[in-house]
């Protein structure tokens, strides 16, 4: 029987940063229950930006962004998944 470590439930957005950034990637919002409660309910000053692609450049990375430097998110529908 396989043990669930961690629930994944995650958000493809476009994250428009404050310097004129454009970021495409993934939120995991793990048991925040909406994606907006990352930003209203959790205190964390950052959030994890992972399958992120950052302007022009295809590569896929993983991003720590300081919330303060958001200017605002658009959310794709969630796409839940367990691990």
């Amino acid at each position: 029987m396989e043990e669930k470590l961690y629930e994944v439930n995650e958000y493809k957005c476009t994250v428009h940063m404050f310097d004129g950034r454009t970021i495409i990637g993934k939120i995991n919002i793990n048991i925040m229950g909406r994606l907006s409660d990352m930003f209203t309910k959790n205190p964390a000053p950052f959030v994890v930006v992972y399958d992120a692609t950052l302007g022009d450049d295809p590569s896929p990375r993983t991003l720590i962004l300081n919330k303060s430097g958001i200017s605002w998110i658009e959310p794709d529908e969630p796409e839940k998944t367990s691990k």
